[in-house]
């Protein structure tokens, strides 16, 4: 997800992700993430994390889903 304000609420309201990464540059000129796309994220529950604000970010695979920003370990809700 790009964080643009074109994302679907349908989909997301389908999908339900748990956790959504928003991979977007600082201070980019297009003005991303939407707070319309991050309110929508918050609304299905889903835990935002964001290239900008936390750095690298990457799902590990393992008998449970991990995220990694930026070499702390942080467990999917």
């Amino acid at each position: 997800m790009h964080g643009s304000r074109y994302n679907a609420e349908e989909f997301l309201a389908a999908v339900r992700p748990r956790v959504a990464i928003v991979s977007v540059g600082a201070h980019n000129s297009y003005g991303q993430p939407s707070q319309h796309v991050l309110d929508a994220l918050t609304e299905t529950g889903s835990r935002v994390m964001r290239t900008d604000l936390n750095g690298d970010v990457a799902v590990v695979a393992g008998p449970r889903l991990q995220v990694v920003a930026r070499g702390a370990m942080v467990r999917a809700p």
